[in-house]
């Protein structure tokens, strides 16, 4: 009887200690292989950020995890990052929903935003997105980078309403076109790299950007004003990962990965206005002059950009642009 009770509890603990072990630590760590859509730079905290969490997350996740960053624009192009993901090459990409405007433009919604981050996940606007983007092989980890955009440009702009009328303006994928149509502006396809010799050899008279990026890409040297007026403050970056990566990780790394997702998003949520007023402070210091309208005429300004980004959205997402409005209206 002894022997029997023996043998069952050597059987137990056995079973218990390997179970126990599988479930907490991995013999292996998956690697995602992570590109962004900027012209990646570590002169920006932000983006230098986002690839130090990647590298972080082998010891956040128990070894069950990490993200190697392979760079930015210039080592994928932006707008094949997404097809890159569908072949393999690389699992997930900080980058615009313009690259992939036509597998899933309710991602265009999210520069309208005006709530935070933390606010947008407790609308379950998520749920809907992440429902859309599993249809074409895409999972929506979330979004960084919510600054919102400014202008800069060579030409001197006093009256909105008038002054930005016939001005080519160099954008990147279609998110400024309404925008640039409500303005006046003709918009001209310029990829991020070539955006500093477009406006210093005079092919554009100005761009539109996010208020963090202008200085790591030395905007400054060839732009002599910048508006300031900040519009589309949900700003139009997300963090993408292909499905099949996603459903690679198994339950509790998808778990894991996005815990720390969104404590990453609330270190962003600190970070950028701190890098939006040290950027605003350094440009004035190198020459850039801001342009700052009346209160009537900054009204109009930044209005006129929201509003014309809702009237695209009401044409491109009508299932869900009531819904959508909704959910990322303030009160």
């Amino acid at each position: 009887m002894i022997r029997v009770i023996s043998v069952l509890v050597t059987v137990v603990i056995g079973v218990a200690l390997v179970f126990g072990f599988t479930t907490t630590v991995r013999s292996e760590t998956i690697t995602l292989k992570s590109a962004m859509f900027f012209p990646y730079t570590p002169r920006n905290a932000a983006w230098k950020r986002y690839v130090d969490w990647g590298a972080e997350l082998k010891d956040r996740t128990n070894g069950g995890v990490t993200i190697k960053f392979v760079g930015g624009t210039r080592t994928i192009p932006w707008q094949d990052q997404i097809e890159a993901m569908k072949t393999g090459i690389i699992d997930m990409s900080w980058t615009i929903p313009a690259s992939y405007k036509t597998m899933v433009p309710e991602a265009m919604t999210f520069p309208v935003s005006e709530i935070s981050t933390r606010e947008e996940r407790k609308t379950g606007i998520y749920d809907i997105q992440n429902k859309l983007h599993h249809e074409h092989g895409l999972h929506l980890l979330g979004r960084l980078m919510a600054a919102g955009f400014v202008f800069y440009t060579n030409k001197l702009i006093k009256d909105p309403k008038k002054d930005f009328k016939g001005l080519k303006w160099g954008v990147t994928g279609t998110m400024w076109n309404p925008v640039c149509y409500a303005l006046g502006i003709t918009p001209a396809f310029v990829p991020p790299p070539e955006k500093y010799s477009a406006m210093q050899r005079g092919v554009i008279d100005g761009m539109g950007i996010s208020r963090t990026g202008a200085l790591a890409l030395a905007i400054h040297e060839v732009a002599k004003y910048r508006i300031d007026h900040a519009f589309l403050k949900g700003g139009g970056a997300v963090v993408v990962m292909s499905l099949k990566a996603w459903k690679k990780l198994g339950k509790r790394l998808q778990d894991q990965l996005l815990a720390e997702f969104i404590k990453l998003e609330a270190e962003m949520d600190v970070l950028l206005p701190k890098l939006i007023k040290r950027e605003r402070g350094i440009m004035i210091k190198k020459g850039v002059k801001m342009i700052t309208f009346s209160p009537a005429d900054a009204e109009w300004y930044v209005n006129i950009a929201k509003e014309a980004k809702w009237k695209e959205l009401e044409k491109l997402i009508p299932k869900y642009y009531t819904q959508f409005r909704k959910m990322l209206t303030k009160d």
